[in-house]
């Protein structure tokens, strides 16, 4: 769950500082990150499946 920490505050700066979003800096993180995104999208998937 650790590795998904990074991930949260990116989202937490999506939400709450949009106006200070530098763009290239979210493409950035998408292309090195992708993996941990889609990952982090199946282990939500399969906890809500057991909910």
């Amino acid at each position: 769950m650790d590795k998904f920490a990074p991930a949260a505050g990116f989202r937490n700066l999506l939400l709450h500082m949009y106006a200070e979003i530098d763009i290239e800096k979210v493409y950035g993180y998408l292309q090195n990150n992708l993996d941990d995104i889609n990952n982090f999208a199946r282990f939500i998937a399969e906890y809500l499946k057991k909910s």
